[in-house]
């Protein structure tokens, strides 16, 4: 193939520990019977606690 390769995608430092949140509301949703709403409160909030430990133990991007 002739071309260039795509930029590479930027991996956040938190997006690997994020992105198990999203595939447990995606769980909630699809295998819990949740509804939307509330997998989305639940992922957010626990985002958000996530987020909070993270910052302290890898430091603020």
């Amino acid at each position: 193939f002739v071309g260039e390769a795509l930029q590479e995608h930027y991996t956040h430092p938190y997006e690997l520990e994020i992105a198990t949140r999203l595939t447990e509301a995606a769980e909630d949703l699809a295998i819990g019977g949740l509804d939307v709403n509330s997998a989305i409160r639940k992922a957010e909030e626990a985002i958000n606690k996530d987020v909070e430990t993270l910052k302290t133990t890898i430091g603020a991007p």
